[in-house]
């Protein structure tokens, strides 16, 4: 689901998660805090013969590799991003200019599943710990996936804004925001919201 301005498309019903052929448009009030909304929905991965190593070096000594299996399913991300301005100099002229920042990046994985193979032990031990494990396995990988969304978010917010640049007039007069009003003010090298 993209809402830009305020402006989402819905099922037949305006219901959320009515993905039917025939789209309509709702529209609410737009803040400059939510501006562009990018929803994904049950996301799915499948990893499968991922090889795996492992070897102790001490006392007891442990070894074994083989292959895992990796399955992510029912995952939501939710990218908000918020509208502000930045000051450009052109010469002795100050130019306000709006620019989207990532306000909020939210992530959440429904169920995670790991089961390992292999001809040693040690893969029996790393099955049963997968599953003793499963929750916070899936809690390390939210956390690395919202780290990357925040390492990332200038590379997006370079294009985002790039794109959008010659669109911002039409915009800011469909929301009826003002970019001099708004409150905030980013310098111009400040395009990403800290992680």
């Amino acid at each position: 689901m993209v809402e830009i301005a305020g402006i989402r498309a819905a099922g037949k019903s305006g219901t959320k998660g009515d993905v039917s052929g025939s789209a309509s448009f709702v529209q609410r009030d737009v803040k400059a805090a939510d501006i562009l909304v990018l929803d994904i929905r049950n996301v799915s991965a499948v990893f499968e013969n991922a090889l795996w190593s492992f070897e102790q070096t001490y006392m007891p000594h442990f070894k074994g590799n083989g292959r895992a299996n990796i399955a992510i399913s029912e995952g939501h991300i939710r990218l908000e991003f918020e509208l502000k301005k930045r000051i450009r100099t052109n010469g002795e002229n100050k130019i306000w200019e709006p620019v989207l920042c990532l306000n909020n990046r939210t992530c959440s994985i429904g169920q995670l599943s790991i089961s390992f193979e292999g001809a040693s032990r040690l893969a029996w031990i790393a099955n049963k710990l997968a599953q003793m494990l499963k929750n916070p396995l899936r809690d390390y990988v939210v956390r690395i996936l919202l780290d990357l969304l925040g390492n990332k978010s200038g590379w997006l917010l370079e294009n985002l804004n790039g794109i959008l640049s010659a669109h911002w007039d039409l915009i800011l007069k469909t929301t009826n925001l003002n970019i001099v009003s708004q409150a905030v003010i980013i310098s111009e090298f400040r395009l990403f919201a800290p992680s």
